[in-house]
């Protein structure tokens, strides 16, 4: 499949593949998080936060690679790109 960092269309795929499933499995985990944060009483500001970018990062992967549409913002994306990124 890959030789010398280089990737087929097969690779490719799986790539795309457990991308999309890394951050689904991200958004369950925060979603968890969220949810247990919430019952203790707990400060939630940075998870919500971090669960509504990986929400967005997710959409515009889906987007790219699947055509499947998104009503984000560009606020929205430059909002994502600091909490993730910044």
């Amino acid at each position: 499949m890959e030789s010398k960092g280089r990737c087929n269309k097969g690779c490719y795929l799986k790539r795309k593949f457990e991308s999309l499933k890394s951050l689904q499995s991200t958004i369950k985990k925060l979603e968890n998080a969220l949810s247990q944060m919430t019952q203790s009483g707990a400060n939630t500001t940075l998870v919500k936060k971090r669960l509504n970018a990986v929400y967005i990062g997710l959409a515009i992967l889906e987007n790219l690679w699947n055509q499947k549409p998104h009503l984000y913002k560009h606020e929205d994306l430059v909002e994502a790109h600091n909490v993730l990124w910044v």
